[in-house]
């Protein structure tokens, strides 16, 4: 009786594992492994044609020296053949189309974007909201990827992380990745614990899928580790305006 237990367990040993195996597959979520979207990061200048000098344009051979403003931004997604660029609005603002007064002349504004690695792409401004300091801008830098919108928001305390150009540091292949904590919305503002300095504005928050739940909008002035913006429902509601009014396909 021994003898025969022993070689009905010996047979299950062999057996269960080739019944079992064939199905973790099945079983398994696959979670693809998340790449940081260096690629769709990008700086923004603008820059006063005033301040720009004859024999200088000002718009290759490096960063502008001269300059209006300067913000984060990241291209979000690529509609027949156009890349669209998601920033803040306080920054896009500032933007000053050339035109004519009395006795006076104003040759407006450019908007000079570089990519990641350092190449300037021609830009333009094509939608805005002060409300929610949302900007949209419109460039033919081309992308690898397009960066979805979360469906909602993170749980409290969950990890998130954003690429920006603070102090106007990055580019040329450099680019500063932020990580830290949501920690809740209060019905005016969502907040992330994450540095932002001067040249943050517009850097998009992502969660842990490398999906938008946020931008840097603003943040404390004695307390420059917490960041706080919109969230991803008004983000979402941008851009579904934004694809009415440009016919676009942006989510």
């Amino acid at each position: 009786m021994v003898k025969k237990l022993s070689i009905l367990i010996l047979i299950l040993v062999c057996i269960i594992p080739l019944i079992i195996i064939p199905l973790v597959p099945r079983v398994i979520d696959y979670v693809e492994e998340i790449r940081y979207p260096e690629d769709n990061f990008v700086m923004i200048y603008l820059i006063s044609m005033s301040d720009i000098q004859l024999s200088d344009t000002g718009i290759s051979n490096g960063y502008p020296d001269v300059y209006e403003g300067q913000a984060s931004g990241m291209a979000i997604a690529d509609s027949d053949g156009k890349t669209y660029v998601l920033t803040a609005d306080h920054f896009c603002d500032n933007f000053d189309e050339m035109y004519i007064a009395r006795n006076f002349l104003n040759l407006g504004s450019i908007l000079q974007i570089y990519d990641f690695y350092g190449d300037y792409w021609d830009a333009k401004i094509v939608m805005q909201d002060s409300k929610l300091d949302l900007c949209l801008i419109e460039t033919n830098m081309p992308i690898s990827r397009e960066i979805n919108v979360a469906e909602e928001m993170p749980e409290l305390g969950d990890e998130i992380y954003s690429i920006a150009a603070p102090l106007g540091f990055g580019g040329n292949g450099a680019a500063l990745h932020f990580n830290g904590q949501f920690s809740g919305c209060d019905g005016s503002h969502c907040y992330f614990t994450i540095p932002a300095a001067g040249g943050s504005s517009g850097s998009l928050i992502l969660n842990g899928k490398g999906e938008v739940v946020g931008m840097t909008q603003m943040a404390a002035h004695r307390m420059q580790n917490v960041a706080f913006g919109v969230g991803a429902a008004q983000i979402r509601d941008f851009l579904t305006r934004a694809e009415e009014e440009l016919d676009a396909d942006l989510l």
